[in-house]
């Protein structure tokens, strides 16, 4: 472990970042081989989505078949919607690659590296950002454990789109937190905007956590500066905005699967998490299957199925709010633990590193308030997707999307220790508290 941590410390930079990076490619590369399908991917709604559009049906999906069999084999459907379900993020991706080569094995190669490659610009981000917080030590720890921290590397496998919310958000926070930083701070507001612009194009609540981090920065250091980032982050997200608009024929400023995932946590057979009490998918009743059916199948239908849900929600929350709110509570204390609901995630492989992790994120976030070290942006963030996700229902997803955060805090507590040790042993290898015994 000493070895380790002067291998951390004081190896040069330049083969410090190869051998991480080096690392976390040969890491994630195994990932794809061991967990990804060449054949026929889950690509959920995103795959869909691109199809309609190398179809040249536009930005249309389907439902309620969208999950129940959308997305695992190539498809195209004729009564396909408008839709605003997904951000446009890495369904543009898919639909680039897929426009490029056709939806194959070839795509789906380029897909996994392209998920790689955004994996490994997220180590590079994600460690700039803690650079800029807490100094090089503890960039270099975050470096090392986002590299190799079982979760995030697995998710190169999957089309979620985690790799590409984890690079998105470690630039918006790298850009952010350099600002107070930047003597030419008109230009770094300028990069701020935009890559919070990026981050709420793969993530919706990236919008919600920019603001936060804009009064932040406005604290932090001029208003004027928060106002040329507030503008550059509507310049990227309104063209999006105003697309809704007008392929729905309602002010759709993201996403409209907000209330689809309000009642996946909020209904009679709710767990809080992915899957329902008595574990089925979670996403229909038989019910509410015949009743969006039924709906007429024009540019409102999508807008139309998720009023039904609304409804639904609201009427769950107003016939029992007692239960609603136990449900939020549950659904807080799975967020801070894990998705019990899930089986995958009752699995050792998981729910150790994630505890391992959490445990040292705690550790680093009292020693970050002890010390009073400026930590807030990351606290920002983690807690608007407490309070977010709390409401809705909790995936697993959801807490992997946050693990580089995690990360920063126990990359500082490592770091502290390592740095305890060294300072307390001389160089025969005696500690200083053998010494004094």
């Amino acid at each position: 472990m000493r070895a380790m941590a002067a291998l951390v410390s004081t190896i040069p930079a330049r083969k410090f970042w190869m051998l991480v990076l080096g690392t976390g490619l040969l890491l994630r590369l195994g990932a794809v081989l061991y967990f990804g399908d060449l054949r026929s991917p889950q690509l959920y709604e995103t795959g869909g989505i691109a199809r309609h559009l190398v179809a040249g049906k536009g930005y249309s999906t389907v439902f309620p078949i969208l999950h129940a069999d959308y997305g695992h084999v190539p498809r195209v459907y004729e009564d396909a919607t408008p839709s605003a379900f997904t951000l446009p993020g890495f369904v543009l991706v898919a639909a680039g690659v897929f426009y490029l080569v056709g939806e194959n094995s070839i795509a789906y190669v380029l897909l996994y590296l392209l998920n790689v490659t955004a994996g490994l610009l997220a180590v590079v981000f994600i460690s700039r950002a803690a650079g800029v917080l807490l100094g090089e030590g503890v960039a270099r720890w975050t470096a090392v454990l986002t590299a190799l921290y079982p979760g995030v590397v697995v998710s190169v496998a999957t089309f979620g789109g985690t790799p590409w919310y984890h690079l998105t958000m470690g630039l918006a926070l790298w850009m952010f937190v350099r600002v107070p930083r930047n003597s030419s701070g008109t230009g770094a507001a300028v990069l701020a905007g935009l890559a919070a612009g990026m981050w709420t194009m793969f993530r919706a609540e990236g919008f919600a956590a920019s603001i936060l981090l804009l009064f932040w920065l406005g604290w932090r250091s001029e208003w004027r500066r928060s106002a040329i980032a507030f503008a550059m982050l509507i310049v990227v997200c309104a063209p999006w905005a105003l697309r809704n608009t007008a392929a729905l024929g309602s002010f759709v400023p993201f996403t409209t699967n907000v209330w689809l995932n309000a009642w996946r946590g909020n209904h009679p057979e709710a767990s809080g998490g992915s899957f329902k009490a008595t574990g089925g998918a979670n996403w229909l009743t038989p019910e509410l299957r015949s009743e969006i059916e039924a709906l007429p199948r024009d540019r409102g239908y999508e807008l139309a199925v998720m009023d039904v849900y609304r409804r639904e929600t609201l009427n769950f929350i107003k016939a029992d709010p007692l239960r609603a709110t136990g449900l939020y509570a549950r659904k807080l204390l799975m967020f801070l633990s894990i998705d019990w609901s899930d089986k995958r995630a009752r699995s050792p492989l998981y729910w150790v590193p994630h505890a391992l992790l959490s445990i040292g994120a705690c550790i680093g976030a009292w020693l970050l308030f002890r010390r009073r070290i400026d930590a807030l942006p990351l606290l920002l963030i983690i807690g608007l997707n407490a309070v977010v996700v709390s409401a809705l229902h909790i995936e697993s997803r959801y807490q992997m999307v946050l693990a580089p955060l995690y990360i920063i805090p126990c990359a500082y507590a490592v770091h502290t220790w390592f740095r305890q040790q060294t300072e307390d042993t001389p160089a025969n290898g005696t500690t200083m508290k053998g010494i004094q015994a």
